[in-house]
């Protein structure tokens, strides 16, 4: 199985991955650092997160471990205001599925996010931006 441990290779295919956003039965494209105003406003201009659950750190792990951890992130999700179905995929690396969390935290982002051992997460209001949770607690 492939991995982007590199520190370097990971932040690279982090920033030039694409982010999607399912949004009344369309898929909207994110990048991080471009403005998304169908984003903004679909969170109704309130902090949002996408968060996944697949390949933990950087590593990719069998399918059928991506499905338990995401099933896992599915249930503990289900309390934010409104969620969507996300995913994130870059060159040569499989869609990530995940969630668009809206009007949650950053703090409450970072929790989860490390609960599920991942390296970041896209995070924002109206521009993505990578969040790089810190390793240790």
């Amino acid at each position: 199985m492939n991995d982007v441990n590199d520190q370097s290779n990971l932040m690279e295919a982090f920033t030039e991955a694409s982010y999607f956003v399912r949004i009344a039965n369309n898929w909207v494209k994110l990048k991080i650092g471009q403005p998304c105003p169908e984003v903004a406003k679909a969170a109704e201009f309130k902090t949002w997160a996408i968060i996944t659950a697949y390949n933990p750190g950087g590593t990719q792990v069998s399918d059928d471990d991506n499905r338990k951890q995401h099933q896992f992130l599915d249930e503990e999700t289900q309390c934010f205001e409104r969620r969507l179905e996300a995913y994130g995929t870059g060159e040569g690396w499989p869609k990530e599925h995940g969630f668009f969390l809206v009007g949650i935290s950053r703090d409450q982002a970072i929790s989860i996010a490390k609960k599920y051992g991942q390296a970041a997460f896209v995070f924002g209001t109206d521009v993505p931006e990578l969040i790089w949770p810190p390793l240790t607690a």
